[in-house]
């Protein structure tokens, strides 16, 4: 039994390796006073010239990630939150479920979630969050690839007792701090190869392959173009279903992409 483990821990990394050999990360930082956005290689900044989304080049120059403050991966003008999963047969637009967050509510790993007073219960769904690299409405699949500049992880918390009261979900969803994030942006991952991991005070609540419970991101992004005018830098939250968890006051809940991006946040009542 201990072999089979051991086994199957093997492949899991191997199958992890794969997935992100051809994988860049970024992060948006802050540095004597300038923000920018570098290339991320272990512990150290390779800063860009120019507009990420759009036109830029990569300095020879490093700086350590001690040196720089890390900031919330971009400033977007909108924050989507969908539900999308599938269901064995069913491929139909109507699947999806939207709702909003508003920007303010995003907060970055390591600073602890302060929950309102009068919240009586917290729901937190871990997510997978996609960037979006260019300026898009009424587009394909296939473009909405191109249109995805990148992905990253977050948590998307709910107060469904303001849910219920409220006529629509801006209190529930969008309270400070309900959008907890990753600093860093990966290009380049295969969408049939990403797990999503998440952690409740360090023990597992699910491993999840995204291609087997969700669309693709590209399917997402476009049917959201159908109806809003996507910007770079907007935010697309894909919630999953089988990561959603009730929080309590110090607990710590972390999200994890492929290994490689994560975000973790302590709960505060």
């Amino acid at each position: 039994m201990k072999l089979i483990a051991l086994c199957l821990g093997a492949c899991l990394s191997v199958v992890s390796l794969a997935a992100n050999a051809s994988s860049t990360t970024y992060v948006r930082y802050q540095h004597l006073g300038k923000i920018g956005y570098g290339k991320l290689v272990e512990d150290s900044i390779y800063p860009l010239k120019g507009d990420i989304f759009s036109d830029s080049s990569l300095s020879s120059r490093k700086m350590s990630v001690r040196d720089v403050n890390l900031l919330l991966p971009t400033k977007p003008e909108k924050v989507f939150v969908v539900q999308a999963q599938k269901q064995l047969g069913e491929t139909q637009a109507n699947d999806y479920q939207f709702s909003f967050k508003l920007p303010s509510a995003l907060i970055s790993k390591g600073v602890p979630i302060q929950i309102p007073t009068d919240a009586k219960n917290i729901e937190y769904s871990s997510s997978l969050v996609v960037v979006i690299g260019k300026q898009s409405k009424n587009i394909d699949t296939k473009q909405a690839s191109a249109a995805i500049f990148g992905l990253t992880v977050g948590g998307d918390l709910t107060e469904p007792n303001w849910l219920q009261r409220d006529a629509h979900s801006l209190r529930a969803k969008s309270a400070d701090g309900f959008a907890p994030i990753a600093n860093e942006i990966v290009r380049g991952l295969d969408f049939t190869r990403i797990h999503v991991s998440s952690k409740i005070n360090g023990k597992a609540i699910n491993d999840d392959a995204l291609a087997e419970m969700t669309y693709s991101p590209a399917e997402v992004v476009s049917e959201l173009s159908q109806y809003f005018t996507l910007k770079p830098g907007d935010l697309i939250y894909i919630d999953l279903p089988t990561h959603t968890v009730e929080v309590k006051d110090n607990d710590v809940v972390s999200v994890s992409l492929n290994g490689i991006v994560k975000v973790e946040n302590k709960i505060m009542f």
